[in-house]
């Protein structure tokens, strides 16, 4: 799929959750920026890596619960980040 500019993956992985972070701050324009993210462990690679949890995310599955994950791959020019969909119990 390809948006606005920007190249639109899904990976599936093998993991669990580790733990998940949410707060917000206020940005350079005063402006409030709220933000939510997750750490996942792959079981398949053996590492750790940082998600986006959105709006549009399903519900997380609980923490040390191995699950097949899924998420978007937001690809661009100068970065690529990972976005959690939705999971299935292993």
């Amino acid at each position: 799929m390809f948006l606005e500019g920007v190249l639109i993956m899904f990976c599936t992985t093998d993991c669990y959750l580790l733990d998940q972070n949410e707060g917000d701050f206020v940005g350079r324009e005063g402006n409030r920026i709220k933000y939510r993210n997750a750490r996942f462990y792959d079981l398949v690679n053996r590492r750790i890596f940082k998600v986006r949890i959105s709006d549009q995310s399903g519900p997380l599955p609980e923490e040390q619960v191995h699950v097949t994950a899924r998420f978007s791959v937001n690809a661009g020019e100068k970065f690529c980040s990972l976005t959690f969909d939705s999971f299935e119990a292993l």
